[in-house]
């Protein structure tokens, strides 16, 4: 193949490439679930593994009827109540039941030492960070917001 012929295949292969399909702008989802559906599918395409944007427990809460939002979707305010929550019950838990009282050496020893103070600290920096890197982490993907699904 000549110079020539090689350069005119190369710019007709680049004009193809400029000539996309018209977008195709979907109609709003009309519930929850199909917007779930799409919510889903934008992690997906965006690489966030399915594992991390709808957990197991969403998966179990689907199942009973419900549709959560996957956690790339949620507000600030509900990824600190989330985060939090599971790390203060975990925590908060184990500093309450006294299991590790005869503990000591570890982490469980350290958790006693730090008392109710350390686990309100460790509680609020963890959801402040569940949060952060939801919403960052969405933000870098091009996640678009979930009422425009």
């Amino acid at each position: 193949m000549s110079k020539p012929d090689f350069q005119e295949r190369l710019r007709r292969l680049e004009e193809k490439q400029h000539k996309s399909a018209p977008q195709v702008e979907r109609p709003p989802a009309s519930d929850k679930r199909e917007r779930l559906q799409r919510a889903l599918e934008a992690t997906d395409a965006a690489g966030i593994s399915r594992a991390e944007s709808f957990p197991p427990f969403h998966k179990f809460l689907f199942k009973l009827g419900f549709t959560p939002k996957p956690f790339f979707y949620m507000s600030s305010l509900w990824l600190m109540v989330i985060g939090g929550g599971v790390v203060f019950l975990i925590f908060g838990g184990v500093l309450y039941s006294e299991i590790g009282a005869t503990i000591k050496r570890g982490p469980v020893a350290g958790l006693y030492r730090v008392g109710w103070q350390g686990v309100y600290l460790i509680t609020v920096i963890t959801a402040i960070g569940f949060s952060v890197y939801h919403k960052v982490r969405a933000k870098k993907a091009g996640l678009p917001r979930w009422r425009d699904l």
